[in-house]
């Protein structure tokens, strides 16, 4: 016994007698090993997407024509074929399109998002021309969190990855864990941060290893 309240190693420190260990529940649960695999192993999915792509080349805004980015691309979806009236554009979105635009030759990828059925989309998301558009589907376990990404032009299955749940340290069961969360509300953010901070890795890596961005990801399910 010591009156130190710090964390030692314990393969740096040797007993002096006999002693009892006790060895915490995250320790001894099985964890799945981190391993991106990659490649076409599995058929494609049943596409049914909530979430399309459209390309998009506007007209550079001139003095001439003062129409603003938002009315720019409203115009450039209403002259496909068939024409695209969407009925709102995202707020994030509406704040990405001038960068965008002017990054990349006023050319940008439109997202639409369905709303209802025979309801017009609504624009949901802005990208780099010729972005990917990927899904992340996501299982949240107690103790482990497997996302698999999905391309959602095709279908297939691109990446798949697996690792701890973090919330593991409030706990190796669910009841524990919202004990924790409902005796403290500050426990409750941190528990939350863990869960997304999971997310955020699962996400970073697997975009990484095909090849694409994190921001490629347009729809994730959990």
């Amino acid at each position: 016994e010591g009156s130190h309240k710090k964390w030692l190693r314990a393969c740096c420190v040797q007993p002096r007698s006999d002693l009892t260990l006790e060895i915490a529940p995250r320790s001894l649960a099985p964890v799945v090993r981190a391993d991106v695999h990659t490649g076409g192993e599995h058929a494609p999915l049943p596409l049914d997407p909530a979430i399309t792509a459209v390309e998009l080349a506007l007209p550079p805004a001139t003095l001439q024509d003062l129409a603003s980015d938002v009315d720019r691309m409203g115009r450039a979806l209403a002259a496909l074929a068939p024409p695209l009236v969407p009925q709102a554009i995202d707020a994030a979105a509406c704040a990405a399109l001038p960068g965008l635009l002017r990054q990349h030759g006023w050319q940008v990828q439109a997202r639409l998002r369905r709303t209802g059925r025979g309801q017009e989309p609504m624009i949901s998301d802005v990208a780099r021309p010729g972005a990917s558009l990927l899904g992340l589907a996501v299982d949240l376990g107690t103790t482990n969190a497997a996302a698999f990404l999905v391309d959602l032009a095709s279908g297939q299955r691109l990446a798949s990855l697996g690792l701890e749940n973090p919330q593991v340290a409030w706990g190796a069961d669910l009841i524990s864990r919202i004990n924790h969360a409902i005796a403290d509300s500050a426990t409750a953010e941190v528990l939350r941060r863990a869960a997304v901070g999971a997310l955020q890795s699962l996400a970073h890596d697997l975009a990484r290893a095909v090849g694409a961005q994190p921001l490629d990801i347009a729809e994730v399910t959990v």
